[in-house]
Order: structure tokens, then C-alpha cells, then sequence
């Protein structure tokens, strides 16, 4: 089923083996106007298998979680090898050159996750990363800025299948903070029914969401991402991982506390996660984590991480670094204070 926003739908791929000459130019209109665009072209499926397999044994030890801070790994090995599959020389060269007009960097935490899938009988997915800002009053405000930018970098690794394996995306609800553009309410709205529903009339909530209706109405889609591409995404577009089929997700079992799947192994689904923005997206977020109780380290640990990879053997590119980090001053960049 096409919904009446796919003829609009021109999200910019960033194939790194072909790259145009405007391709900067293409990117971030892609990514201010949809919220989105994809990187291709820097992985082969040889080096793919390779950092799976490198996964496959760092969960197993770890007792599979759901997701690993990479700077916790013990093995210093397999730390440097995900931080530089991260961290890849063209990866950061095209993201330099889409965002060099800003002070924009990548961003800690850098992370691995396994097997994180949304279930229709725990909720539809939808979501926005930057919800936790909407509740403060200065933090609207910068999402409302058009100098805001702050988003997130997932590097997945296997194809978006029947089994989930990337995201799904509503393209354009990045834009609804603007003043002007009131357009994308309906979909906060068909979200709220689709919970509504779910909590209080389960049977037809089954029946809809297996139909894919409240999909199309809020113009979602999923996205063809193949394994070693790479998904670079504002944190105010409304977004969920993939799920499976409703064909092959009646027959997995699933960890409703972790909200993971137990996958075959071919369907494993791994995802490599960092964040990237500019200053006026890292104050507006971390005016927000440092008013959630108990996280007052997160600050530190963003230091930690900065300083532990300045210390090692991987090239730092300039898109990485930030002085403010590496150095401590960060936590008085903003006039933000520990809590």
C-alpha cells in the first residue's frame, strides 16, 4: 500500500563510491526538509559479516543485553574495531562536508545494540528522541530554532526485512516545531489513537495495526536500508525501529522488559548508534538529562569517552573532535552546572 506522501518522498542517499559534486547541498536539504538521508558505498558485505561476527561474540560474553556503551568493552580490540567502523574515514569526510557551515561534531554515547524491536502488543514504537525536551520551556524553543541541530547516526547492519532490521520513518515531522508549518499535528494525533486504542480496545487495535492503516494515515514508511548502510536522522523526526511481520512475530519470543526478539541467527539484528550535533543541540539536550534524576554523570561519561579516545591508537578525525571535551571545559560551554 502506497500512502499519498510517497510521490514526495525523495530522501538523499550519499553513495560514497559516486558521490555528485552538490551532494552536500542535496544532503542537508534531504535532512532538513524529510529529517533524513543514507549514507552507502562504504562497507562490503565481507567487512559487514566481519563486525558481526565481532558482535556475536561480545554480547555472548556479555550476557545478551540489549545494548553495550562501547567505551565499557574490556577488550581493547574489539573496542577500537566498532569505534572505527563509527568512525570511518568516509563516513566522517561526507558528514564534515554535509555540516561544515556549523559547529556541528559526532557525539558520544557511542553505542551497540542487539535485537531491539517495537511489538504490537506493547505499543506501535512511534517516537521522537528529543521527547524528554518537550516538557521545558527553553529546550521548545531551540527545537523550534532552525539553527537547531542534533541528531543520531545508526550504521546498521543487515537489511531491513520481514524480520525489522533498521527503521521506519514518518518524513517531514522534523518541521513541525516551525512556526509556520502546523501541517504534521495530525500525526502526534493518530499516534495518541493508535495507543488509545491499543489500552482500551485491544481486539480492534489488532485488527488495525495488522491492516497497516495507522501506517499510511500517518504517511510512515520503511525505509530499504541494506546491511552497512548508514542512517543520519534529527532527533525530532518521528521514528520506530522496524518491527517484524505480523506473520513472523506471532511465532518469536519476546522480552517484554528489554523489548527485544529472540532472532535467528542469519536475522540477528545488530545496530551501531553515535549522536551528532551543534551547540545549541548538546545545551538543549543536556538541559534535559541533567534534570532527570540520578543522571547527572551522563556529562562525565561523555568526557570519559572524548578523553579515552583521544588516548588511543585510532585517528581522530576533525569531525570527532571537540576541544571542550577533551579538555573538561565542556560542562561550563553552556552555563550548564552539575546536578
Amino acid at each position: 500500500m502506497n500512502n499519498f506522501f510517497s510521490s514526495k518522498n525523495k530522501i538523499f542517499t550519499c553513495d560514497v563510491t559516486n558521490l555528485s559534486n552538490n551532494f552536500h547541498e542535496l544532503a542537508i536539504e534531504s535532512y532538513n526538509k524529510y529529517g533524513v538521508f543514507f549514507i552507502t558505498g562504504v562497507y562490503t558485505s565481507s567487512q559487514i559479516n566481519q563486525l558481526r561476527n565481532e558482535l556475536d561474540v561480545i554480547f555472548n560474553e556479555s550476557g545478551e543485553p540489549r545494548g553495550l556503551q562501547i567505551q565499557n568493552i574490556i577488550d581493547n580490540n574489539s573496542k577500537n574495531k566498532l569505534y572505527k567502523a563509527i568512525m570511518h574515514p568516509s563516513i566522517m569526510n561526507v558528514l564534515n562536508s554535509i555540516f561544515s557551515n556549523s559547529d556541528v561534531s559526532l557525539l558520544p554515547p557511542y553505542q551497540a545494540v542487539k535485537n531491539f524491536l517495537p511489538h504490537s502488543s506493547n505499543g506501535d514504537g512511534w517516537h521522537r528522541d528529543c521527547g524528554g525536551q518537550l516538557t521545558i520551556n527553553e529546550c521548545r524553543q531551540n527545537l523550534s530554532s532552525k539553527k537547531f541541530i542534533f541528531g543520531k547516526m545508526g550504521l546498521f547492519l543487515q537489511d531491513n526485512s520481514e524480520y525489522g532490521g533498521s527503521i521506519s520513518i514518518i518524513p517531514g515531522t522534523n518541521r513541525d516545531y516551525f512556526g509556520l508549518l502546523k501541517s504534521w499535528r495530525p500525526a502526534k494525533f493518530l499516534i495518541f489513537l493508535s495507543t488509545f486504542l491499543q489500552k482500551f480496545s485491544p481486539s480492534f487495535y489488532k485488527i488495525i495495526i495488522k491492516t497497516n492503516i495507522i501506517n499510511y494515515l500517518l504517511g510512515g514508511i520503511k525505509t530499504k536500508v541494506k546491511a552497512g548502510d548508514i542512517v543520519i536522522f534529527d532527533y525530532r523526526l518521528w521514528h520506530q525501529g522496524t518491527p517484524a511481520s505480523p506473520e513472523i512475530e506471532k511465532n518469536l519470543v519476546y522480552n517484554f522488559e528489554t523489548l527485544q526478539a529472540k532472532l535467528p541467527p542469519e536475522k540477528t539484528k545488530y545496530v551501531l548508534y553515535s549522536q551528532f550535533g551543534n551547540s545549541l543541540g548538546i545545551k538543549s539536550y543536556f538541559i534535559d538529562r541533567l534534570n532527570r534524576k540520578g543522571n547527572s554523570s551522563e556529562i562525565d561519561s561523555w568526557i570519559d569517552e572524548a578523553a579515552s579516545l583521544d588516548k588511543s591508537e585510532i585517528n581522530i578525525h576533525e569531525f570527532v573532535k571537540r576541544d571542550s571535551l577533551l579538555d573538561g571545559s565542556f560542562k561550563d560551554l553552556f552555563g550548564l552546572s552539575e546536578q
